[in-house]
């Protein structure tokens, strides 16, 4: 009885929750049906307004059911992804998802609402945080670049990762058209990787562009801090025809907290593989 996915659909990842239990996460497609997510009759039902829409569940450590909480689309045509999940200091869980159309992240309070399009930008991705008992945490970051993974450290800061991309505000501060810090606007190749740091205190940090190699063309692909708050950006080619990894060799960049580059280094070639071909806290 308990629907958490359903045909064409499915899950986009789980990590493990603080104090026990675990977060699940994907996305649901009901066609406007009603959906119980829940492990017995009527234990939870939803109807999802999006498709398809970006959902979190948390079950606790003996495998009962807590709750979940849907990206739903504010009006029709709205539609979310989970990009990636990780736990957040405190015991809740950050979410980095795609979507498209306006969103509400709390419907039973309507905060937390995300305009796909502003001023001067047109966002493709979020990142937002639910806490440990499933209230929205009132904030949200709309992201114009695309990115393919994030990690919290300790503090509560967040890293992103992801491939470089011309004409694209990274500072969404100053997307509402006036002057809110640095432009962080790229109009030509600056490298072909990337990574930004989004400070705990709800304001921007910094944005470096670099090449994974010379000239070459691997972007951030998985991201993970130490117990120092040193960020590790790793990743390789992806063909896009196949998903495979290309000719391109794997590399990993190690980067300072205030966004300097300590060393880079690139490996292999030739070979390929599935990604994961690194994986996120090994």
């Amino acid at each position: 009885n308990g629907v958490i996915e359903t045909a064409g659909t499915g899950l986009a990842g789980t990590v493990t929750a603080a104090g026990g239990g675990v977060y699940v996460s994907g996305v649901v497609d009901s066609g406007g049906q009603a959906v119980n997510f829940g492990f017995t009759d009527g234990q939870d039902v939803m109807t999802p307004r999006g498709s398809p829409a970006a959902y979190i569940s948390r079950l606790g450590g003996d495998g009962s059911y807590g709750w979940t909480r849907v990206l739903n689309g504010a009006a029709a045509g709205g539609r979310s992804h989970v990009v990636d999940v990780r736990p957040a200091p405190g015991g809740g869980i950050d979410v980095l998802a795609s979507f498209a159309g306006n969103l509400i992240l709390d419907p039973a309070s309507k905060t937390g609402t995300v305009r796909a399009v502003t001023a001067r930008c047109a966002f493709h991705e979020l990142v937002t945080q639910f806490m440990p008992d499933g209230s929205y945490a009132g904030w949200v970051w709309p992201l114009s670049p695309d990115y393919n993974a994030f990690a919290p450290d300790a503090a509560g800061n967040l890293y992103l990762a992801g491939p470089f991309q011309q004409n694209r505000e990274y500072n969404a501060f100053n997307c509402d058209g006036r002057f809110h810090g640095p432009r962080t606007v790229y109009t030509r190749s600056a490298g072909s990787a990337v990574i930004t740091r989004l400070n705990a205190d709800a304001t921007y940090g910094w944005t470096r562009p670099f090449w994974s190699t010379p000239g070459g063309t691997g972007e951030g692909q998985y991201l993970l801090i130490d117990s120092t708050g040193a960020a590790y950006v790793a990743g390789s080619t992806p063909d896009p025809a196949t998903g495979m990894v290309s000719t391109e060799p794997v590399f990993l960049a190690r980067f300072s907290t205030q966004g300097a580059m300590s060393w880079l280094r690139s490996f292999g070639g030739g070979s390929v593989c599935v990604p994961p071909c690194i994986n996120n806290g090994a």
